[in-house]
């Protein structure tokens, strides 16, 4: 199964998007950006190598869980901390701007997984994709940083949901195995990867304002 949709802007909410079951559209990603990922099986959870802010490496082969429903980054609270104090330069940054636009807020970088010639993958993701835009409700139209505390996750270990994989082509594969001898379970195997969505795949995207396109992931 694939699929993609467009995110808002601004609180410009676009009904846009498209789900495949048995296939992809290879008119909406770029293939050459491909990003291989292996899965936990049962848990949607990749062992990244790295995340890194501002050149700055915050976490070592972190547990990357996988949420389509997740609208913000989530972590226990030393990692909420840690992401938080990066992200903002050790406050020097608020969490709830006017525009992230209007501040020096750096690039979240995700090295992680394995593009077709065997390098580790890179994801990098501008502060609009760390960010939540309130669209209804008495923050209407304020900004608010898209990370939050998950007790009991684990040490190492963070939720990424559609803030970010908004912004990418997701597809997903899973393929049971045979079974390994009668009266066991089968398990399942289960791949990823990610690309880039092409730049003119829409008119929203002309309207980007220069940001990053989306990428994609399969699993």
């Amino acid at each position: 199964m694939s699929y993609w949709v467009d995110y808002t802007i601004d609180g410009a909410a676009v009904d846009s998007g498209e789900m495949i079951f048995g296939g992809s559209n290879a008119d909406k990603y770029d293939p050459d950006t491909v990003i291989s990922l292996d899965i936990v099986p049962g848990i949607w959870t990749h062992m990244g190598d790295s995340i890194v802010v501002d050149g700055a490496e915050i976490f070592t082969s972190p547990a990357l869980l996988i949420d389509t429903g997740a609208s913000e980054i989530k972590g226990e609270q030393a990692e909420i901390d840690k992401l938080i104090a990066a992200v903002t330069l050790d406050g020097q940054l608020p969490l709830s701007p006017d525009n992230p636009d209007h501040y020096a807020y750096p690039d979240l970088v995700f090295n992680l997984g394995k593009t077709s010639d065997g390098s580790t993958g890179q994801l990098v993701f501008p502060p609009r994709a760390y960010f939540n835009y309130i669209e209804a409700g008495t923050d209407q139209g304020k900004w608010q940083i898209a990370m939050t505390v998950l007790e009991d996750l684990g040490e190492n270990s963070l939720i990424f949901g559609r803030n970010l994989l908004d912004r990418l082509y997701s597809e997903w594969d899973t393929t049971p195995r045979a079974r390994r001898s009668p009266g066991k379970p089968s398990g399942w195997h289960n791949g990823s990867s990610l690309t880039r969505r092409r730049e003119d795949m829409s008119s929203r995207r002309a309207q980007n304002d220069g940001r990053p396109g989306a990428w994609r992931r399969a699993f």
